[in-house]
């Protein structure tokens, strides 16, 4: 495992003046991309107005055989009307072209000429897909469907713990604006979960993406202080960047939990003390640490899958010091998306 002078370590070995302190640290990677959107189907064309026109009007009654009635014009869409009705002779039987009793035969009507029956246009297709976004009536058409649910990591700590005298042990928590000494953030993790029904449910489970900005300072001026600024990614390849089994209620991660987390920034100490620890005093120093493993105690969730919290479990440790982090976790959004193959 791989072993550099953290910023954990730089508290321990500039306020006791210790030289050569190292500690494992820890790294992380890419966030998975958004997952696209799932088109809209076609509208479905509209249906031809039902053929047949309005009644044709009968023709009157008269010895001689009135004129046929003409024919009702046909509805919108409907085939051609019958021939209009021949008039009825006093004794005659009506009908087209019927003959009257003492006259002749009477025409009849012309045929009224059938409106095209025009079937309605094609309906408009649908919208268009969401940008990384999900189809919004749930997971996506495909052979695996999943969930991927992103948190926000407001009230996760990174502890310093067993410097030497306590001096550089430091409690800090991601807290909004993220701007005082022991305050840390923001962070996000994405987790996958397996589609049940139409919402994560029980099965594989993994970690797609995980960033946490650790950015505070420990000690005072006037001995030594020393300000970390270094941002841990998770890296992740196609199937996350550590994977579990979420039984409805918990996930319980394989081992080692996150395979891989790159860990990079700046660590500067500023005082008196750093010199005597072998510091250069008020000059940044780059840290870039990758391929460190995690270990990763179960998540608790509640309220289904929309938070969960993580117990400490420890982060780093050498002769001067450890680091410890524990994970709060809310749910911001959620987008379908579809299982690594």
């Amino acid at each position: 495992m791989q072993r550099f002078i953290s910023a954990w370590g730089l508290v321990a070995c500039s306020i006791a003046a210790v030289v050569g302190c190292g500690s494992n640290n820890s790294p992380g990677g890419e966030g998975s991309g958004g997952v696209t959107g799932v088109s809209g189907s076609n509208g479905s064309g509209g249906l031809p107005v039902a053929n047949g026109g309005a009644t044709p009007l009968a023709g009157g009654s008269s010895n001689a055989g009135n004129s046929p009635g003409a024919g009702g014009s046909p509805g919108a869409g409907g085939s051609s009307m019958m021939n209009g009705a021949g008039g009825a002779g006093t004794a005659g039987v009506p009908g087209n072209g019927g003959v009257s009793a003492s006259g002749g035969a009477s025409s009849g009507g012309g045929p009224t000429t059938g409106g095209a029956a025009n079937g309605g246009s094609t309906g408009t297709g649908g919208g268009s897909p969401g940008n990384g976004g999900s189809a919004g009536g749930g997971a996506p058409n495909c052979a695996k469907p999943t969930w991927d649910v992103t948190y926000n990591l407001d009230g996760s700590q990174f502890n310093v713990k067993d410097t030497p005298l306590g001096a550089g042990d430091q409690t800090n928590t991601a807290t909004p604006p993220y701007t005082a000494a022991n305050e840390i953030g923001p962070g996000t993790m994405v987790i996958r979960f397996t589609d049940v029904s139409g919402s994560p449910g029980s099965g594989p489970a993994m970690i797609m993406s995980y960033t946490m900005n650790d950015e505070f300072t420990v000690g005072t001026a006037d001995t030594a202080q020393v300000h970390t600024d270094i941002t841990e990614d998770a890296i992740a390849g196609a199937c996350g960047a550590a994977t579990g089994t979420y039984s409805g209620s918990s996930i319980t991660w394989n081992s080692p939990g996150f395979t891989k987390l790159r860990s990079h920034g700046t660590t500067t100490c500023m005082g008196t003390l750093c010199s005597l620890g072998g510091l250069p005093n008020g000059t940044p120093q780059t840290q870039d640490d990758m391929g460190i493993t995690q270990a990763l105690n179960p998540f608790m969730f509640s309220n289904g899958v929309s938070n969960f919290t993580m117990a400490e479990v420890q982060h780093s440790k050498d002769s001067k010091s450890s680091t410890w982090i524990s994970f709060v976790g809310k749910e911001t959004m959620r987008v379908a998306s579809c299982a690594c193959q």
